[in-house]
């Protein structure tokens, strides 16, 4: 392995060369576990899904009510992988369909107390089985597509995955109430936006510290150096939260007034997101600057 990095001054000997290392052997973990073990994790992620699914809030203009499911489809994906990850979210959604109470509940109504068919085949369905295809895009992409792990690029998967939930969710939404595509977009994708945006930010945070993308690379034998902020991944990150800030307030005049009872949930979602992609890009940041000084000195000859 890399051994032979970690003398004093070198990368490895940082804290995040080593946790590197970790995540490496923990991707190549994963790679590799017996079928008992990868069983054992879609199961896993399938139970903290469905027990994500309680935290559900209905809204008075929508059959679709907000939960955390998105959130564990894209780390599911992007922990678990391309294979892993969809089939984690294809055994939830198939054990609810058939009959397990662990879907989305009503406001106010019991816990673990919605299940069937009704629900995968209705108005709201169409995000379940969103749920899977994302999770198997986030993992694909993020096994296949990014050279290394960081957070911005990570966000911009992350962000395409909630795109098609959408899209899967408003076309079976349309299909079964049988509406109009601006009242699609008004009931089901527009209300939803800037909570999943942050949640697509808490996403790409956990799987920056947690999943190494580098992985497999045969040529890697050094632990990872955070690299400088490219001007592409500032301009990315401003699009990000530029989106968000521009559209809070346009949700009421394309949602309706209805939606303004809970105009402070968005603008805490388009706060939260703003600080914490800024936070991402000022760890990278210092991270990368320090990666720099250590890797300076482990190539200085003594």
């Amino acid at each position: 392995m890399a051994t032979g990095y970690a003398h004093p001054g070198s990368p490895v000997d940082s804290w995040w060369g080593r946790w590197d290392l970790i995540l490496r052997r923990l991707t190549e973990y994963r790679e590799e576990a017996a079928w008992p073990v990868r069983c054992a994790l879609v199961l896993l992620f399938a139970g903290l899904t469905g027990l994500s699914a309680q935290l559900a809030f209905s809204l008075p203009f929508t059959p679709v009510p907000l939960t955390a499911q998105v959130l564990l489809a894209l780390v599911a994906g992007g922990f678990l992988g391309r294979y892993l990850g969809p089939a984690s979210q294809a055994v939830y959604v198939l054990l609810g369909f058939l009959g397990l109470p662990w879907f989305a509940t009503s406001l106010g109504g019991p816990w673990f107390s919605v299940g069937g068919a009704a629900v995968v085949l209705g108005a709201s369905g169409g995000y379940l089985l969103g749920l899977i295809v994302a999770a198997g895009l986030v993992g694909w992409l993020l096994d296949r597509r990014l050279p290394e792990r960081r957070f911005v690029p990570m966000l911009g998967v992350l962000l395409i995955g909630v795109a098609v939930i959408y899209a899967m969710g408003a076309l079976q939404f349309q299909a079964v109430l049988h509406t109009s595509w601006t009242t699609t977009l008004a009931e089901a994708v527009v209300p939803f936006f800037p909570g999943d945006v942050l949640k697509a930010v808490v996403g790409a945070g956990i799987l920056s510290a947690v999943v190494s993308t580098r992985f497999p690379d045969p040529g890697l034998s050094a632990p990872w150096v955070p690299q400088r902020i490219s001007l592409r991944e500032l301009a990315t990150a401003a699009v990000v939260i530029g989106a968000i800030w521009a559209i809070v307030p346009l949700v009421p005049l394309v949602a309706g007034p209805a939606t303004a009872t809970i105009q402070p949930y968005y603008l805490l979602s388009a706060a939260v997101s703003s600080v914490g992609v800024t936070l991402a890009l000022t760890v990278q940041g210092v991270l990368s600057r320090r990666g720099a000084r250590a890797l300076a000195k482990s190539r200085t000859p003594t």
